[in-house]
């Protein structure tokens, strides 16, 4: 038997800072590029580090991590083609050490924006229907770059009851809408989720959004269903529905989900260094391990709760969409600083919601 030992990078011994790597999880993209930052750092005295970034390559540094470790993440979007040259810089209070850069090279945006069609079923109200054409287009301000089109052919119902068949060509998600009786006031609110993804990047291409009228009414009178409508077609995108690569933990007190781009967000809103994103621990079927914990993230969009008032669709969800592979602004999100802990669902609706989850895929 051969025993490999596995040897941690030591700082120099004088106790200046080192940089040990530097490294972004994407450097080639159409515009919008979004990409999260990482590294390994030290210092042999343990000096609290403080971490800047140059992202434009001009000397100045637009990034601040203070109490810097080698868990920290940062997350940016580059909007304008061309090569960009990002570096590194650890300070320790006397010593500044400065990295090679990276280059990140940024392709022009897509002439294909991304779309989202909604194939309104049964009897809708037009207020009903701008509701979900609203969704639909922040959703499209949010990811930002076009798939292929592709052709489908699904049998009516496919994705639960209420839809009829469907042949033809989708760009770049459809989404069927149904409001119908299901079971009254109070109980399930509906299903939410992509039925079909793509082979080639495994993102949906077709799913369904379907609520109970009666709550249907009670959100309206409440004035809740566009954020409601807006939260559910976020699970169609893939949220909570195809990210599961991601998560770590499921099923257990402390889900978190591991993607970049999305810690790197999350990192920067929450103030620490390395913060792991936490993820519903509870809630049942439908809520955990599907939605941001409510506990830490309070009214963001993506938690299994409505909130009155403000529910802001945070840059760690604009985050998770880049993880799972879309291409997506940071600066598209609403503005949304981390709430303090509180009880879970004191204020907020939880939404009883039975998830889609993918039953086959479609090629190109």
């Amino acid at each position: 038997a051969v025993l490999i030992a596995a040897c941690t990078p030591q700082p120099p011994p004088d106790g200046t800072p080192a940089i040990f790597s530097f490294s972004a999880n994407r450097t080639t993209d159409p515009a919008p590029l979004t990409t999260a930052f990482s590294w390994s750092i030290g210092d042999a005295d343990t000096s609290v580090l403080t971490c800047r970034l140059d992202l434009d390559g001009d000397g100045t540094y637009e990034v601040t991590i203070e109490a810097c470790t080698s868990s920290s993440v940062r997350s940016a979007t580059f909007t304008s083609p061309g090569t960009h040259q990002v570096r590194l810089q650890v300070f320790d209070g006397n010593t500044t050490v400065t990295s090679d850069p990276i280059s990140l090279t940024v392709g022009a945006p897509s002439s294909d924006p991304y779309a989202i069609s909604v194939r309104f079923n049964g009897t809708l109200t037009g207020p009903q229907e701008a509701a979900f054409d609203d969704a639909a287009a922040r959703w499209s301000q949010v990811v930002r770059t076009g798939l292929p089109d592709l052709p489908i052919n699904v049998p009516a119902n496919l994705c639960g009851s209420g839809a009829p068949a469907y042949a033809g060509t989708v760009d770049d998600l459809m989404i069927e809408a149904t409001i119908q009786p299901i079971d009254g006031p109070g109980g399930i609110l509906g299903s939410a989720g992509p039925c079909l993804t793509r082979l080639a990047g495994g993102l949906p291409v077709y799913g369904a959004m379907r609520f109970d009228s009666a709550d249907v009414a009670d959100l309206e009178a409440n004035g809740q269903l566009e954020t409601v409508i807006l939260h559910e077609m976020g699970h169609v995108l893939g949220i909570g529905t195809v990210w599961r690569s991601l998560l770590s933990g499921a099923g257990t007190s402390n889900p978190i989900f591991t993607g970049l781009a999305a810690r790197g967000a999350w990192d920067a809103l929450a103030g620490g260094s390395g913060v792991s994103v936490p993820v519903a621990n509870t809630g049942g079927p439908g809520t955990a391990d599907a939605h941001w914990r409510e506990s830490v993230f309070d009214n963001e969009l993506m938690t299994g709760y409505i909130d009155s008032g403000s529910n802001p669709l945070s840059a760690v969800t604009v985050g998770s969409l880049a993880d799972i592979g879309y291409g997506v602004d940071l600066a598209a999100s609403d503005p949304y600083g981390r709430p303090a802990l509180r009880t879970p669902a004191t204020d907020g609706r939880k939404l009883e919601t039975q998830l889609i989850f993918p039953i086959g895929q479609v090629a190109g």
